[in-house]
């Protein structure tokens, strides 16, 4: 029988990381006898959760070598070349992060066959040097080929990006905006919420829920002295962000790639203000892409404070937000999982 065991390198937030989860879940759907062995950085708190919870899937945190240090850099490499061989595995599949390159130094010289995908319209540093090893890159926009020299184009497929498995609820849209910071929070939009706190006020018929960020929540709160409007809901961080996304008739958020892939998943109109110190600055073509496309409005980080009369502008233009519905059908694609699965050959 052949071998089917696969490695999947990824970064620790969970913009690498969920994607990579669909799709260890879907290749053991098709591959029931394979094992899947994830090697990400220690600290990688979200995977923690899916340790032991199934037999068939398995983790390797390795230690960070952020400051290039280069024997933790060798370590790395050693433990990731003695599970390929342990395991005889043959397919590696990246999913960005300055953690792949030992991944891709362990994976050459163990003979085994490369695989990368790009979460981001722009690839990453990591991604783009792992390109020219690569047997094939998925990528979740049209716009990325061009990112990529014109001689590796011929081994780019368009996948889309893995989202979270979504069991469609029949869920009313409310009279609300939902202000997202990413899985960290963002400090920019809290604060935009605490300086325009009477504006919300006097908007009354308008909900506005706010995800802060775990570590921002006490701070917010304080900020505001406990004294939160009706319309207010504050939380720190919400496990069915999904159905409060569904609910929602405006989202203001980051750019991060999970967080757009889940807004065009379930074609929600959105304001988006990109963390300015991404690297490459990602975010801001990722939102760039969006607002091009009509699919979203784009508001730079240092104008977010100035911008609550506009966002309300937006909220109440029926037109606008239908527009932008219509203009989400055409940057998500379905079964993006599948699709990698099927050209991991």
């Amino acid at each position: 029988m052949q071998n089917r065991n696969i490695l999947i390198s990824t970064g620790k937030t969970g913009g690498h990381i969920i994607p990579a989860l669909s799709v260890g879940r879907r290749y053991i759907e098709e591959f029931s006898k394979a094992k899947v062995i994830y090697a990400s950085l220690e600290g990688s708190s979200i995977f923690m959760d899916f340790l032991n919870k199934d037999e068939n899937l398995k983790f390797v945190f390795l230690k960070d070598w952020q400051g290039f240090d280069i024997k933790i850099l060798f370590e790395n490499v050693l433990e990731i070349f003695k599970i390929l061989k342990e395991e005889n595995i043959k397919k590696v599949l990246i999913f960005g992060s300055y953690i792949s390159f030992p991944v891709i130094i362990a994976s050459l010289l163990n003979g085994s066959r490369i695989y990368l995908h790009e979460q981001n319209v722009l690839p990453g540093r990591a991604n783009k040097f792992a390109s020219i090893f690569s047997k094939k890159i998925f990528i979740s926009y049209s716009n990325t080929v061009k990112c990529f020299p014109s001689f590796i184009r011929r081994k780019i497929v368009l996948t889309g990006n893995p989202v979270r498995n979504y069991d469609f609820k029949d869920l009313k849209e409310k009279n609300q905006i939902l202000f997202l910071g990413g899985s960290q929070g963002a400090m920019t939009i809290n604060n935009f919420i605490i300086d325009n706190i009477e504006k919300i006020r006097m908007y009354s018929s308008i909900n506005f829920i706010v995800i802060t960020g775990k570590k921002n929540y006490k701070d917010v709160l304080a900020k505001l002295r406990n004294d939160i409007p009706k319309n207010l809901k504050l939380l720190s961080f919400e496990n069915k962000i999904f159905d409060l996304m569904l609910e929602s008739k405006l989202i203001v958020s980051r750019a991060g790639a999970i967080t757009l892939t889940e807004i065009s998943y379930l074609k929600r109109p959105s304001v988006l203000v990109p963390f300015p110190f991404a690297r490459d600055n990602h975010q801001y073509i990722n939102a760039k892409y969006f607002e091009e496309k009509g699919a979203a409005i784009l508001i730079n980080n240092d104008e977010l404070k100035d911008s609550f009369d506009l966002i309300i502008k937006i909220f109440n233009s029926p037109e606008r937000l239908n527009d932008m519905k219509y203009a989400l059908n055409d940057l998500f694609i379905p079964e993006a999982e599948r699709r990698i699965v099927k050209n991991l050959c």
